[in-house]
């Protein structure tokens, strides 16, 4: 399992939601973020679209849906989740 967190950008509480791919955790990242009708700049919160691995690895999914791996910046989506 992957954990997904999610931020409400009008409240302090996070929601953490378990997801069994990646595909999933960006299709549930979207409708979040579709939902507040923000853009880029104002959609920036610390851990929303954090992904996190039961082997300890953390990545990241952006504004755009791509998932990127923090530490190297290195493009995830085009290997795990095909566009």
């Amino acid at each position: 399992m992957i954990k997904l967190t999610l931020e409400n950008p009008y409240e302090t509480n996070q929601k953490v939601v378990e997801v069994s791919t990646i595909s999933e955790a960006v299709e549930k990242y979207c409708i979040v973020r579709d939902s507040f009708d923000m853009g880029a700049s104002d959609f920036k919160f610390a851990d929303t679209g954090k992904l996190e691995f039961e082997d300890g690895t953390t990545n990241y999914i952006s504004y755009n849906g791509r998932v990127w791996d923090r530490e190297y910046w290195k493009d995830l989506n085009a290997i795990e989740v095909p566009y």
